[in-house]
């Protein structure tokens, strides 16, 4: 009978080992995170672009006193807005990039971007990637005004767009 509980003792031992060895090999929090931001590092300028956007975000909330900005603060933080522009306020077409009207335009656009940039920021370059990115932004910008010229814009979506676009065009001519 002792016979067997050794026997059995040492079943239970070696059950628990591979248990242990299985809990080693499971994905710890650094993978999962890379499962969706493979590359994800403080090296990265989208990682400190998306830093700001989300610290500005936070910022005209506490300054409209909600928890969404309003219209004027958007608009006295850099919305672009045609008559503003029109009348020499050319700044309005590079601060809506780090503007967001909502919460859940803020957390779409900075995962979607965040997610698409790691990868073309380690294909491109930092230089060439933050051309890219502010170019797309500024132009995206200038279409949305010409296209709206009487309504408050907000938000890193030209930017994206901008990014789907490099995308397509290098899928396009390989």
């Amino acid at each position: 009978m002792s016979f067997q509980s050794v026997q059995d003792i040492r079943s239970d031992l070696e059950s628990l080992s591979e248990r242990q060895a299985l809990l080693a090999t499971e994905p710890t929090t650094k993978k999962f995170v890379d499962a969706f931001f493979p590359g994800l590092t403080l090296k990265k300028s989208i990682v400190w672009i998306t830093i700001t956007q989300a610290v500005v975000y936070v910022v005209t909330c506490l300054w409209s006193g909600s928890f969404a900005p309003t219209d004027l603060t958007l608009l006295n933080f850099g919305g672009a807005y045609g008559p503003a522009i029109r009348h020499g306020q050319i700044w309005r077409l590079f601060t809506p990039i780090f503007l967001h009207a909502s919460i859940w335009h803020v957390v779409i656009n900075l995962l979607f971007i965040l997610y698409m940039s790691l990868n073309i920021e380690s294909k491109y370059g930092t230089k060439n990637f933050l051309i890219l990115y502010f170019v797309a932004g500024v132009l995206g910008n200038m279409m949305t005004v010409l296209c709206r010229p009487c309504a408050l814009s907000v938000g890193a979506s030209t930017c994206g767009f901008g990014l789907i676009g490099a995308l397509l065009t290098e899928i396009c001519l390989a």
